[in-house]
C-alpha cells in the first residue's frame, strides 16, 4: 500500500469516525435538553383534573335577572361574569332586548363543570 493510499484510508477513518461522534453528541445533547426541558415545564404546570361541561335547565324566580343569576352559578372555567352571561345569553338565544324581559316561571339554560 503506498503512503498516498495509506493517508487516505487514514484520513476517511477519521472523517468518519469524527461524523459518528457528532451525531452521537447531538443525539445525547437532544436527549438530554429534550427532556430536561419537558420536566421543567411538567413541574410548573401542575395537572388540574379535567371537569366535564354540562348544561342544565332552571326556572327563573320572581326578581331574577340575568345578572344575578350569572353570579349565583359562574362556575370557575370562567374569567368573568360578563364572560359567563354573554354564553347563557347565546345558548338560550336572547338577545340585549330578550334579555331584560326574563319572567318569573320560564326556564334558563345554564353551563355548569363537575
Amino acid at each position: 500500500m503506498s503512503k498516498n493510499n495509506y493517508k487516505n484510508n487514514r484520513k476517511r477513518k477519521s472523517t468518519f469516525i469524527s461524523g459518528i461522534v457528532s451525531l452521537l453528541l447531538i443525539i445525547i445533547c437532544s436527549c438530554f435538553f429534550g427532556s430536561f426541558f419537558s420536566s421543567a415545564h411538567a413541574e410548573h404546570s401542575p395537572e388540574a383534573p379535567q371537569r366535564i361541561k354540562y348544561y342544565k335547565s332552571i326556572e327563573i324566580k320572581k326578581g331574577d335577572s340575568l345578572w344575578k343569576i350569572a353570579e349565583e352559578n359562574i362556575p370557575d372555567e370562567y374569567d368573568s361574569i360578563v364572560e359567563y352571561l354573554d354564553e347563557i345569553i347565546s345558548i338560550n338565544n336572547l338577545d340585549s332586548v330578550s334579555a331584560d324581559l326574563i319572567r318569573e316561571g320560564d326556564y334558563l339554560t345554564i353551563v355548569y363543570f363537575e
